[in-house]
């Protein structure tokens, strides 16, 4: 009788010897799982940080008012002017959909800029995204950017004739440390006919 009641205790002192290893490396990787995950909030916050003391130094002046007529080009000016001692790069450029169409209205379309850039597929669902590669702006000095626009035509933005029409919407310069600038724009299209 005492051989059949101890018989389970050793089964389960047999199992949890054999768990042992398991465990112990279980317990290691919940380790470097946490180490990692606090690794990347701090670096975040330290980027943030650096991004804040950044962007008070970090002017823009741009020419977001425009007044323009149907099918006609134009250009947006914007230059950074960078007080910092260091470099910041210019990661992408997203711009509001209310800006350049919605609805199956087509208001402006993005011809090119200056510097180039690429349009990319990690368009949100109120915005338009536009990479830049290698764009920066020079520690105490200026960072010019055009872009160069052209309005549709009042059959694509399905605008009324003889109607002045304003678009609203914003232009985000996203750069590097997390920093962001969102630039408000107001573009005026006269429709003739």
């Amino acid at each position: 009788m005492k051989k059949f009641i101890f018989a389970p205790l050793k089964i389960i002192k047999a199992i949890l010897s054999s768990l042992t290893p398991l465990a112990i490396v279980g317990s290691i990787v919940v380790v470097i799982g946490s180490s990692l995950i606090i690794y990347d909030q701090v670096r975040t916050y330290k980027e943030r940080g650096l991004g804040a003391k950044l962007i008070k130094n970090l002017e823009v002046e741009s020419s977001c008012k425009q007044i323009v007529n149907a099918e006609g080009k134009f250009n947006l000016e914007f230059n950074f002017k960078n007080k910092n001692p260091q470099t910041i790069a210019l990661k992408e450029i997203q711009t509001d959909k209310g800006l350049v169409g919605t609805g199956g209205k087509e208001f402006l379309n993005i011809i090119s800029t200056s510097p180039a850039f690429e349009k990319t597929d990690a368009t949100q669902p109120d915005k338009i995204t536009y990479q830049f590669s290698q764009v920066v702006a020079p520690s105490n000095g200026d960072l010019k950017i055009t872009l160069s626009l052209k309005a549709k035509s009042r059959e694509e933005a399905k605008a009324e004739s003889h109607t002045i029409v304003i678009y609203t919407g914003s232009l985000f310069f996203d750069f590097e440390h997390e920093i962001t600038i969102e630039v408000p724009c107001e573009i005026q299209v006269r429709y003739a006919d």
